[in-house]
């Protein structure tokens, strides 16, 4: 009885309430006065009885009040109810009906069009704006998605038909929601009232997947739980997911390929005693690759650089060792710049397209030494790629031609050879450009060609070992917090 003594004073002291009541009191009072009195605004005021002219309006300013409040707290079919209160259906004495606050008000099964609810017990009401109350229950009713009203308790109040057929059961009004959905039992729907928080969660069922924003609304002592069918999105990230991952594993499998290809630690050693190799692809297989193999008196090393990385770079460098092989081991060339001129050709013929245009964008860049042990010296041709001896803590540069293995506007001009005489202790550096291009420090910087050099000059003293420590570590630390931007090969080798 309480909460509904609360309930009328709240109509009564509501601001639209006394307005209108105003509005119809002024109006009634004016017109009751002057056709008692038509004179009554142009005569002496002393003669006027100022009791009855006040209530003439006092009057009908109750009567409106009255009549205001009493339509307000009715139970009216297809309106929306701001009351919580247990209801009985007059016509028929039978029927008996729970209305919370934002239901939407029904008729009653047996009476239907001749319904006529009365106020049996009131439990609460809502003393918030009737438009946002009648909009939400709407908005509930008319959303395909599944939809509850709840309160602090986790108590559904109101709820859509969506919601209905999700949790297989009609009648879900009064229980509570998380011993229908489990997954919402750690949710405190009081703090999230109070504090007018929002909380999201996913929730499986039936197969199903459904992403559920759980919104306070303390103003009318409520959480809104609106769900959201994502079966097709989670369904779609599921088979992303599995495409991922067999995807990576055939990566993986392609690594294990371009691997073999590599030379192994063994066969370095085998021809070049004293050697580093500092290899990072930038994905799992790489653009970049290195080439070695003895012949008689001739040892062979090739670093390069293939167009792009990751798996276009790994099957381009697949497709240059394989020439490199077809070159040097069948065709028996063994002159730097005709292997050069020979790998163009034959990477530009199985590049073309069918109307016998080549991808001016695919090919590689790289530097090749041959060390012929007999007269001690090295023989080099490069495609971009230079060549770099340290020498008595002084570092000798060798430039490459300035055109790559590939479509070139000058891919007639052959590749030059250099001939150089080693001396003992001689340090040879053959690179790709992904450490002197590799981004990072405090500036946001490249590393650049010069730094690269003084670091080679620098690490040069040491062990080949310790180069590669060197070199890694410099690498590392450059680079930290940055995206590695290319596949990066450093191959260094002491005389």
């Amino acid at each position: 009885m309480k909460e509904k003594n609360k309930f009328i004073y709240s109509l009564i002291l509501d601001k639209n309430t006394i307005k209108r009541a105003l509005i119809v009191a002024l109006i009634v009072g004016i017109i009751l006065n002057l056709i008692s009195n038509p004179d009554i605004f142009l005569s002496d005021f002393s003669h006027i009885v100022f009791l009855k002219v006040l209530l003439t309006f006092i009057v009908p300013f109750l009567v409106s009040l009255y009549s205001s409040v009493i339509t307000r707290s009715k139970i009216k079919v297809g309106a929306i109810s701001q009351l919580n209160v247990l209801t009985y259906c007059k016509s028929c004495k039978k029927n008996e009906k729970h209305f919370r606050i934002g239901e939407k008000i029904t008729e009653c099964p047996m009476c239907k069009s001749k319904t006529n609810w009365s106020i049996k017990e009131f439990y609460d009401y809502d003393n918030s704006e009737h438009e946002m109350v009648e909009s939400l229950a709407l908005f509930a009713e008319h959303n395909p998605q599944p939809l509850f009203r709840i309160s602090h308790k986790g108590v559904i109040i109101t709820s859509n038909i969506a919601s209905a057929n999700l949790l297989h059961n009609e009648k879900i009004i009064g229980l509570n929601i998380s011993e229908l959905l489990p997954k919402l039992n750690d949710i405190d729907f009081e703090k999230i009232i109070k504090t007018n928080a929002n909380e999201t969660i996913v929730i499986s069922t039936d197969n199903k997947h459904y992403s559920f924003l759980i919104k306070g609304v303390s103003t009318i002592n409520t959480a809104h739980i609106y769900g959201n069918n994502i079966t097709d999105v989670i369904l779609a990230h599921n088979k992303i997911k599995e495409q991922s991952i067999q995807l990576n594993k055939s990566i993986d499998y392609a690594w294990l390929i371009q691997k073999a290809m590599l030379p192994s630690k063994k066969d370095f050693n085998d021809i070049f005693a004293e050697n580093f190799v500092f290899y990072r692809p930038r994905d799992i297989v790489s653009g970049d690759f290195y080439w070695i193999t003895e012949i008689d008196n001739l040892k062979f090393l090739v670093v390069a650089d293939s167009t792009g990385h990751g798996v276009p770079g790994a099957f381009m460098s697949m497709v240059g060792i394989s020439f490199l092989d077809e070159i040097i081991l069948r065709s028996h060339i063994y002159e730097p710049d005709k292997i050069l001129n020979q790998l163009r050709k034959r990477i530009i013929s199985s590049l073309s397209t069918s109307d016998n245009k080549s991808n001016m964008s695919n090919g590689m860049d790289l530097a090749i030494i041959v060390i012929d042990t007999e007269i001690n010296t090295l023989s080099y041709s490069g495609a971009y790629n230079p060549l770099y001896i340290v020498r008595d803590k002084e570092l000798l540069i060798t430039k490459a031609n300035s055109m790559p293995i590939g479509k070139f506007v000058k891919d007639k001009i052959p590749f030059i050879k250099h001939t150089i005489n080693l001396q003992k202790n001689d340090i040879i550096y053959l690179f790709t450009d992904g450490y002197k291009d590799q981004f990072g420090g405090e500036d946001d910087k490249k590393y650049s060609p010069k730094a690269f050099r003084n670091l080679l000059l620098n690490i040069s003293k040491h062990s080949m070992s310790e180069q590669k420590t060197l070199i890694t570590e410099e690498f590392d630390m450059w680079s930290k917090g940055y995206e590695q931007l290319d596949d990066v090969t450093v191959v260094g080798i002491k005389l």
